[in-house]
């Protein structure tokens, strides 16, 4: 479980670089321009609350590649983050699971 745990942390931060989002990006606009899909735009902007913002104006990406940027570095950002969480080595019940893991099975005679 650790192992699988560590296998996919590794992969997961190798996906997280510029070159590798925007392979990405540009794959999906592929995609969609041959299957006849809508291209990829901006969300509707939303103005958020005063008491977020202040006096001042709310930060709106330019293009959709800046904004899905930050997205696509948050959600593996959280996966990781996420990971290390639950299946710290620490915890009492990862330590149960590592000990039933690590046990030799015993024969028994009857």
């Amino acid at each position: 479980m650790v192992q699988a745990v560590i296998a996919v942390k590794s992969q997961l931060l190798l996906q997280c670089t510029e070159q590798q989002f925007d392979e990405l990006y540009s794959s999906v606009t592929l995609t969609c321009e041959e299957h006849g899909l809508d291209a990829i735009t901006l969300p509707r902007r939303r103005r958020p609350p005063p008491r977020f913002t202040g006096n001042a104006d709310a930060n709106h990406s330019d293009t959709p590649q800046a904004h899905y940027r930050s997205a696509f570095f948050a959600v593996i950002d959280s996966a990781v983050t996420q990971l290390c969480d639950r299946f710290d080595k620490e915890k009492p019940g990862v330590e149960t699971y590592l000990s039933l893991e690590n046990m030799q099975q015993v024969d028994w005679c009857y």
